[in-house]
């Protein structure tokens, strides 16, 4: 499979909207249905880098005299 994780969605989104502009609800969750997990698993890890960096400053800020 050639691309990137983004492949599918930017080739669905030449499809949601109609020849007089009008969104297609069809069309638009099917892009979406392909976007969401790639971004929710980036915003995941992007908390989890967040707060594993917090704790981990908090923790050498306290073991400071």
């Amino acid at each position: 499979m050639e691309g990137t994780v983004f492949t599918a969605s930017l080739e669905g989104i030449k499809h949601v909207k109609s020849e007089n502009g009008v969104i297609l609800t069809k069309p638009f969750l099917e892009v979406c249905k392909h976007i969401l997990p790639v971004l929710g698993t980036w915003l995941t890890l992007l908390i989890f880098s967040s707060l594993r960096r917090k704790f981990q400053w908090s923790s050498l800020l306290s073991a400071m005299p």
